[in-house]
């Protein structure tokens, strides 16, 4: 199953984990069952099942008999959280509990994503000045010697919330820098994240057309053959392009298929934002 989560083909991944959460193996032993249960919710998250994928997130967490896999667990829940458009505030207690968990783990990669997700959510709730100290924890926790692709990542995230800041400065060269790394080793599920960041860098920095030759080129990977997260989110960002360029009707087509998209991944109050959107693009 990691093997095809690896080559990014979630969709058999996804079938293969279902298969293993009710597994024989699974029910002799509650360490395997909950590694199982995690790696359902990572699976589950990217082909956009995130009602699913938070479901078996909470199981894992109940029966998690140790603290790694009940953070692994609480990741996965928060993670699936926010990407259905739940709202911040919902996920303090987990957040609370990440970080009281955090203390009895040793410096590494682990707790490195527990300050990566803590500073994600501090964002959410306009914490931003923790969030930036969090992702700077998380930034020295996750090294790349160890893990390229998980630190490519950090930095990409790292890259997102300094946009939503509006620090621009130096972000494209941090986005590059997370590319080269990822192209090494990375899935192309990640390299398809990474060049929608790429897209909203170029958009803020002014290159509407540039970022939508980007996003359009994005939408033809295989990793955005069906709805999740990611396709969504590149159609929504396509929208606020195509609205800038004064392209109206394609602005409207992006949000409509984000909307479409949202619903199909249970993200609900992501996707009544996205038919907001197309409702609100003038007609001529």
């Amino acid at each position: 199953c990691r093997i095809l989560v690896e080559k990014s083909d979630f969709s058999d991944a996804a079938e293969l984990v279902l298969t293993l959460c009710d597994g024989v193996v699974t029910n002799q032993s509650v360490t395997v069952h909950a590694e199982v249960l995690n790696l359902a919710a990572v699976v589950l998250r990217a082909v956009g099942r995130l009602g699913d994928a938070v479901e078996k997130a909470l199981e894992a967490r109940r029966i998690a008999p140790d603290v790694p896999r009940r953070v692994e667990a609480i990741l996965q829940l928060c993670a699936a959280q926010a990407e259905r458009g739940d709202s911040p505030s919902s996920m303090m207690a987990e957040i609370e509990e990440l970080q009281e968990l955090a203390q009895y783990l040793p410096d590494g990669h682990l707790k490195g994503r527990i300050h990566w997700y803590v500073g994600n959510i501090q964002h959410y709730v306009g914490d931003t000045d923790a969030g930036k100290r969090s992702h700077a924890v998380a930034a020295v926790l996750i090294r790349g010697a160890a893990d390229l692709v998980l630190w490519s990542r950090v930095q990409q995230v790292i890259a997102h919330f300094r946009m939503t800041r509006g620090d621009l400065e130096g972000v494209w060269e941090q986005l590059e820098i997370a590319e080269n790394a990822m192209r090494l080793t990375g899935r192309e599920s990640d390299l398809a994240d990474l060049a929608l960041e790429q897209a909203r860098c170029l958009f803020l920095l002014g290159d509407a057309d540039a970022a939508r030759e980007r996003l359009l080129d994005t939408l033809t990977s295989e990793a955005f053959s069906i709805a999740c997260p990611g396709r969504a989110e590149a159609y929504g960002l396509l929208g606020d392009v195509c609205l800038a360029l004064e392209d109206h009707a394609a602005a409207r087509r992006a949000f409509r298929n984000a909307a479409t998209d949202y619903e199909a991944i249970g993200a609900g109050p992501r996707a009544l934002e996205a038919w907001r959107s197309a409702a609100e693009v003038p007609e001529q």
